[in-house]
Order: C-alpha cells, then sequence, then structure tokens
C-alpha cells in the first residue's frame, strides 16, 4: 500500500481452500486475471485437487508449512483518484464502488493525511498557515477539505465492505513545522514544541475521522522518510532519530487521548534507494538500516510494526525483519 504507482499483475490465480467434497478429496474456487484482460478476476468454478505433477503452471499446496497470516488486499482513495470518481455519473461510481469494495472485497485501504503525489489541485495539509505563523495547539486544524470527496467515499466503502481498514500516512507535515517553510523537502524543525504540536495534529485526525464515520486501524508518521528530494510533491527527510522522537510523542499522545490507533514505522523501500543513498547529507551517515534501528530505538515500544515499499531492494528484507523482532507486524504498504 502506497500511495500509489500503479502496480500491474500479469496474471492473478487465486485459491480457497473449500470443504472436503468427499471423503479424501478437496476442491478449490479459482479466479482468474489474463494479461489481455479477457478475464478480469473470472470465476473459474470449482476444480477437484489431484494427485501428481504437471508440466503445465502448478500451484503446489502443502498445508503442513504455514508462513503469515495477511491482515488484506487493498489500494488507496487520494485526492486525485476522489476526484476522478466523482467526474462519473452517481450510478457508475456506485457501480465502480460495489465492484471494489462488494465484490472484489478490497479490505485495506492507504490513505494520505493531506496531500500525496496525487492530487487533483493544490498540495495540502490540514493545518495550513501563511508564512511565520504557527499554531501549536492546533487550534486551526482542519479537514475540511477531505469531507467534499474523500470521506464520502471512504464511508461508502466501509458500508460495502464493514471489515475495512485505513492505514493513513502523511507526505508532509504543515510548513510551519518544517527547517525549509515548504510541503516538498525540508526536515521537521528538531524542537520539543513541534514534535508535540505534529504529535496532536495526529491525535486531532484520527479524532475528526472517527468522528466522521472512518475509524483509522494505523497511521505510519512518514511516507519515504528518505526520500530527501521528492519532485515536486510533498515529502520530508525524517532521519531515524527523529522519527523515533515523533513515534514516542504520538505514541505518548495517543495514550493519552486513549486511542487505539497502530503506530507503524519506517514506510520506505525494502533497501535503501541508491539516489537515497547519493543524498546523504555530509557528515551524515545514510541508515540503510533503518528499520532495524528504530525497532531498536526508545520508540520501539510504541511501534506495532514497520510498513515497506518495493522500489529499491528485495522482499527477503521483511523476512530478515521479521526473524529479528517476531513479535512485530510487517506491511507493504506500497
Amino acid at each position: 500500500m502506497k500511495v500509489r504507482r500503479t502496480l500491474i499483475l500479469a496474471a492473478l490465480l487465486t485459491l480457497a481452500a473449500a470443504a472436503p467434497a468427499a471423503a479424501g478429496s478437496q476442491s478449490a474456487r479459482v479466479w482468474i486475471t489474463t494479461p489481455d484482460q479477457t478475464m478480469k478476476l473470472a470465476d473459474r468454478g470449482a476444480v477437484e485437487f489431484q494427485a501428481g505433477g504437471s508440466d503445465a503452471l502448478t500451484i503446489t499446496v502443502d498445508p503442513s508449512r504455514e508462513y503469515q497470516e495477511m491482515e488484506g488486499f487493498g489500494a488507496s482513495i487520494t485526492d486525485s483518484s476522489a476526484h476522478v470518481l466523482y467526474r462519473l455519473d452517481r450510478r457508475t461510481r456506485d457501480a465502480t464502488m460495489r465492484r471494489l469494495f462488494q465484490d472484489n472485497r478490497l479490505s485495506v485501504l492507504r490513505q494520505p493525511m493531506g496531500a500525496s503525489d496525487f492530487v487533483a489541485g493544490d498540495h495540502y495539509t490540514y493545518d495550513d498557515l501563511s508564512p511565520g505563523r504557527t499554531d501549536y495547539d492546533m487550534s486551526e486544524f482542519s479537514i475540511a477539505h477531505d469531507r467534499a470527496q474523500i470521506l464520502p467515499l471512504l464511508r461508502q466503502a466501509r458500508a460495502l465492505n464493514p471489515r475495512l481498514q485505513i492505514v493513513a500516512s502523511p507526505w508532509s507535515p504543515p510548513a510551519w513545522m518544517k527547517t525549509n517553510g515548504s510541503l516538498v523537502g525540508g526536515r521537521l524543525i528538531d524542537d520539543a514544541r513541534i514534535y508535540a504540536a505534529y504529535a496532536r495534529y495526529f491525535v486531532e485526525f484520527v479524532q475528526a475521522y472517527r468522528r466522521e464515520g472512518v475509524p483509522v486501524h494505523a497511521v505510519t508518521v512518514q511516507n519515504e522518510p528518505q526520500n530527501r528530494n521528492p519532485s515536486g510533491y510533498p515529502g520530508m527527510d525524517l532521519p531515524v532519530a527523529q522519527e523515533a522522537k515523533l513515534i514516542v510523542a504520538v505514541g505518548r499522545a495517543f495514550m493519552k487521548a486513549r486511542i487505539d490507533t497502530r503506530i507503524l514505522g519506517y514506510d520506505h523501500n525494502w533497501s535503501m534507494h541508491p539516489d537515497d543513498i547519493a543524498s546523504t547529507p555530509p557528515g551524515e551517515e545514510p541508515e540503510t538500516e533503518y528499520a532495524a534501528d528504530l525497532l531498536r530505538s526508545e520508540a520501539a515500544r510504541y511501534v506495532d510494526g514497520t510498513a515497506f515499499h518495493c522500489y529499491s531492494g528485495d522482499p527477503s528484507r521483511q523476512t530478515e525483519l521479521h526473524r529479528a523482532f517476531p513479535d512485530k507486524e510487517i506491511w507493504f504498504t506500497e
């Protein structure tokens, strides 16, 4: 779940084991999507398991081996995708939502907290101020932007699939919290007042979304914290030490507000991208073990798990982290 550079699966085969059709046999139900899209999650009916091999593409099921449990599969209703959905007539939009959340049962949505790299208009956060102003007590916090299109779609999605989980991620904090005064690039100002204010920002967001009928299952505190130079879209360099401080602040604020929303750390590539390594500021380490370093920090007690993206490295990095920290969840968010 990362918003949302498109991942295209050339072919998808889903098997769901059913109760034994007869003594000693089992059946499975098959859905298939073909590369030419002549079939899209087409229901091919039930097939019986049979002994023996095959020269065709074969999935071998070994019921004696078990791996991780899956929380679900999903996408994102970004500002731009909400805009596209609202350009459809009501009947077509409703049919599309039914296909996504009722028929195909998307069960997770990764929602940007403010603007991502996919917006239909200007970049925004929930506490934008004119240059030189601050709002440490969040008196001007507002999710009004999301009420027009994003929140109605999220409520509709939850009505179609009540088990839907929301994972929220900011691409940038408000510009007044940053070293460069911009939503693009820069770092979080390393000041106790900023950490406290940003933690309140997370509390306000979770509470406001809940009041709108959209509970937030989990948050990450920064999308791609090692992407120091985003190409014209919101982003921020957030070193491990600063993310640890922020997570401690958010975790304590959630506890005080009795918020049970989970906190996920890191939210970046399996391995640090070469461009991110090259952009490491002089005198600083590239932090190639960001996720593990975070789970060894003071923030670990507040971190429920880590999140990963697929643009650099190998997925086996998730296995390595799981073995080192087996009690922490691992999410693939983009």
